[in-house]
């Protein structure tokens, strides 16, 4: 089959849709590999930097590509970076599925999302390849635009599993520092609410620390998570008068990934204690230096 002129008047417009959809789902690709390295945090971690880029490469050069004519160059990649991580999406769904314990629903969802937008990539290009038609030897393009993605993104996964190891020692490194950090800030925060209400002592839950209250401290999310730690506050039953006298907060990872992960606990006086075994902190631990 010959191939139509790319901008004739008759296809210029019907491939409005399907290109749109392509630079669509790139720009949506783009913003789901960000989301687990938003970029606020990069300030304070910036091998997100090399994590992120190099994945953003391909659905640029998509965009460039797809933006004038000649389009099937950026059509053709679009197809096979598309089908290559859909095929790897729905790989990582079935082993979440297939996992023995609980689901994962929030690696569920993304897959899922992740999944449905390579199909909307690779549905579109291969849409508006079709409406300017095939042409001979355009086998040799639509190889090229499946083997360059699969090399390029073998070699990524080749340079991530030589550093995964580096990056993760080092977050598990610095997710406990930040999280004793937080800790020591509530209680400054804590001491002084105390301190500026005397009849009711220490605050009866944190929102009065956060941003609804005196917004001495950041909040934790809503499943009061931060830095991968799960955060326990717990004041003390108030006395005759309406005072809360002490509390205890405790930390204890989320998804224990590690073996030999800390669990912190401290109570009013500050101080912080840890341990190391599958369970909560108690005030019998060590102390935290």
């Amino acid at each position: 089959m010959t191939s139509a002129p790319e901008e004739s008047p008759e296809n210029r417009t019907v491939l409005a849709k399907p290109v749109w959809a392509v630079r669509g789902a790139a720009i949506g690709t783009m913003l789901l590999i960000c989301v687990p390295f938003p970029p606020w945090q990069w300030p304070e971690f910036p091998a997100a930097l090399f994590l992120i880029l190099p994945l953003l490469v391909p659905f640029l050069m998509i965009l460039w590509r797809v933006r004038k004519t000649p389009r099937k160059d950026g059509l053709a990649l679009a197809m096979g970076t598309g089908v290559i991580l859909f095929v790897g999406a729905g790989l990582g769904l079935l082993i979440v599925l297939n996992d023995g314990g609980d689901l994962h629903w929030s690696a569920l969802a993304f897959l899922a999302v992740f999944d449905a937008v390579q199909a909307i990539l690779a549905g579109g290009a291969i849409g508006a390849y079709r409406l300017l038609g095939y042409a001979k030897g355009d086998w040799k393009l639509l190889t090229r635009g499946v083997v360059d993605p699969l090399v390029y993104f073998g070699v990524i996964a080749l340079i991530f599993a030589a550093s995964g190891p580096l990056l993760y020692e080092r977050r598990m490194r610095r997710e406990p520092v930040e999280a004793v950090a937080w800790m020591r800030k509530l209680h400054e925060c804590a001491t002084a609410y105390a301190a500026s209400h005397p009849a009711q002592g220490f605050p009866a839950h944190l929102d009065l620390l956060g941003s609804r209250g005196a917004k001495c401290i950041e909040p934790l999310s809503p499943a009061n998570e931060r830095s991968g730690y799960v955060f326990t506050y717990v004041p003390s039953a108030p006395e005759p008068g309406g005072k809360i006298a002490a509390y205890f907060v405790t930390a204890r990872r989320g998804d224990r990934v590690a073996p030999r992960q800390r669990s912190f606990y401290m109570g009013a006086t500050g101080t912080i204690r840890a341990t190391t075994e599958d369970r909560d902190a108690t005030p019998q631990d060590p102390t935290v230096q």
